[in-house]
């Protein structure tokens, strides 16, 4: 983001408290109104984070007032997940080619290359199956929407529409899933298991001379000691020959 965005954006709500960006520019429609994904107003509208009136104001261009607004930059997200969820849950709408035309309608917009822009920000194909209740699959999808329907942000001065933190809440409040990294962990056997390949490689005469080590002083503690050592090479050696033969059936 420019040094700038802070006099011209809420850092808590991230919608524009000017009407002009740092460029001198307007602000897209959508961005004023906390709706990114530019969803029309309707009385049913029950969506958490309205605003009130929910109506956007009159529009400086003159057109008619259609939009939502919203509180929070973070409610307007949500909104594009839960419609993305409902559409995968209720109407079975999970590939790109199903989405667009239900979001973008073809009387209203050049579907086809909305669909194609899509595809090009996301790297999903066309027909990919997705889970909208993934993060990995709805934030992408999401972004790139919104970056056809507000335009590059670039043109308004700033980097991205909305940092990683906006999304994130969003999502969390969305209900979505995100796949945590597989925790590294120590496997037992695989570390046994090249013990008994390292004590493997030893010669029965190294072996013995590693125990005489032990048991030549001739006390009782240092026998025990050479015993318990051969128990355990001997333990380690089968488990690991056990392990092969199971490997190879």
């Amino acid at each position: 983001m420019v040094e700038t965005f802070v006099v011209s954006i809420d850092p808590i709500t991230w919608i524009p408290t000017t009407d002009l960006a740092p460029t001198g520019r307007p602000w897209p429609r959508g961005f004023r109104n906390g709706n990114p994904g530019d969803f029309d107003w309707t009385a049913k509208d029950k969506w958490q984070g309205l605003a009130d009136p929910p109506l956007e104001p009159a529009p400086r261009d003159g057109s008619r007032r259609r939009f939502l607004r919203t509180t929070a930059a973070v409610w307007g997200i949500r909104i594009c997940f839960r419609d993305l969820i409902t559409g995968q849950d209720r109407d079975g709408e999970t590939t790109i080619n199903q989405i667009i035309p239900e979001w973008a309608p073809p009387g209203e917009n050049n579907t086809e290359r909305y669909k194609q822009i899509v595809c090009k920000k996301t790297g999903f194909a066309p027909d990919q199956q997705l889970d909208l209740h993934r993060y990995e699959h709805a934030v992408p999808l999401v972004k790139a929407i919104v970056d056809h329907e507000q335009g590059d942000p670039g043109y308004y001065g700033l980097t991205e529409w909305y940092p990683d933190e906006i999304w994130d809440e969003a999502a969390k409040r969305a209900g979505l899933k995100r796949r945590a990294p597989k925790p590294v962990t120590q496997d037992r056997d695989l570390v046994a298991g090249g013990t008994a390949t390292v004590l493997a490689g030893v010669s029965a005469a190294d072996s013995l001379g590693l125990v005489k080590q032990f048991v030549e002083p001739g006390s009782v503690a240092a026998q025990l000691v050479g015993v318990l050592a051969v128990v355990a090479l001997v333990y380690l050696v089968v488990r690991r020959l056990r392990k092969r033969k199971a490997e190879a059936a």
